[in-house]
């Protein structure tokens, strides 16, 4: 027996209990490495709570070419290849046929993936991240930050390269640390995407944790920051894309309920039917501050109600949330008939008993 069978064996058996059987479907990832021919090269996967963990290894062949074959995941995973102590990640969603090159020298710098979206995704981040690495410049990696939002994060509905992003160390920390709003943005997305994922649960009770972070580190004196006119200004985008302030609501003679919501969360209906009672009650105007990463979702959530739905492009990260100190969601925020912010509450049914 083989060295590699047998490692293909007891992979079988040690996830025998995950797979009904070893016949099952499978992911393979394939390709070459220039001068790599004899070396020891291995494919590991990460669990969400025990780490990297070896699933099968090989020689390289003399011209460089090797092949690894694995049971698809249940669950997107991330995975990896080792090679002399240097790595190159793979994002694996279900059957995946991965294409990899590259060299022995600059194994873990200068590769090629190829087979799906997100492993050329991937490619570009990883490439890109090495250089901002290397600068170490506090700009470059707050620019290259706010293009992993925008290129990666933002529409990634819980895909595992966002879970990658999150997991990456970069440099002495992380590219986006747990206390990041932008953590708890990725958080949400898994949330609402991949309820079941055992990914889930670890980003959501770590988001939790750097909210608990800002909160403490905040102080309990910055709550509520109303300037000398009693009011915390907004001004963003609604479904037309022209920006609506919340100065144009207020002082009109009617309390103003400012809702800090997901329109992408499960809770956001009955937010909404609650708003929808007051405003159609005509006990209060709505200024409903919407922190969603994926915005065509959102849009069309929002298109049929009848008060103001605005769009924070920051989700997570957004200023404004956190000039209302907004710690998790929902958040609202009620503004008397003058204009001037008196209360705050986590629930959609206490509103009323504040008009």
């Amino acid at each position: 027996m083989t060295k590699q069978l047998f490692y293909r064996i007891s992979l079988c058996a040690t996830l025998l209990p995950l797979l009904a059987a070893c016949g099952g479907p499978e992911f393979s990832v394939e390709g070459s490495v220039k001068d790599a021919g004899g070396r020891t090269m291995v494919l590991e996967r990460q669990d969400p709570v025990a780490g990297w963990l070896p699933l099968d290894s090989l020689k390289v062949d003399a011209d460089g070419s090797f092949r690894f074959e694995a049971p698809a995941p249940e669950n997107p995973e991330m995975y990896r290849l080792q090679l002399d102590g240097r790595y190159v990640y793979l994002p694996v969603d279900s059957i995946e046929a991965l294409t990899l090159t590259g060299s022995l020298k600059n194994f873990d710098t200068d590769f090629r993936l190829s087979g799906s979206k997100q492993a050329e995704q991937l490619t570009t981040f990883e490439h890109e991240a090495m250089r901002v690495e290397a600068l170490a410049n506090p700009d470059s990696t707050a620019a290259f930050r706010k293009r992993v939002y925008n290129n990666y994060l933002r529409d990634a509905r819980g895909n595992i390269l966002s879970y990658h992003i999150l997991t990456r160390p970069m440099g002495s920390g992380w590219l986006i640390d747990y206390t990041d709003p932008l953590y708890a943005a990725v958080a949400t997305a898994f949330e609402t995407y991949r309820p079941s994922d055992p990914h889930t649960a670890q980003l959501s009770a770590r988001a939790k944790e750097g909210v608990s972070e800002r909160r403490r580190s905040a102080g309990a004196g910055t709550r509520l920051q109303a300037t000398a006119t009693g009011v915390i200004p907004i001004s963003l985008p609604g479904i037309d894309g022209k920006e609506v302030a919340l100065s144009s609501l207020l002082g009109k003679g009617k309390p103003v309920v400012v809702a800090f919501v997901a329109m992408t969360r499960e809770d956001a209906p009955a937010i909404n039917r609650e708003l929808r009672s007051l405003y159609d009650g005509g006990r209060a105007d709505v200024y409903e501050v919407c922190l969603d990463a994926d915005q065509f979702a959102w849009r069309e959530a929002s298109r049929a109600l009848p008060w103001t739905v605005v769009l924070d492009p920051d989700g997570a990260r957004s200023t404004v949330a956190l000039k209302y100190n907004v710690g998790s969601l929902p958040a609202f925020f009620i503004y008397d008939a003058s204009g001037d912010l008196v209360q705050s509450t986590g629930k959609e049914s206490d509103i009323k008993k504040y008009l």
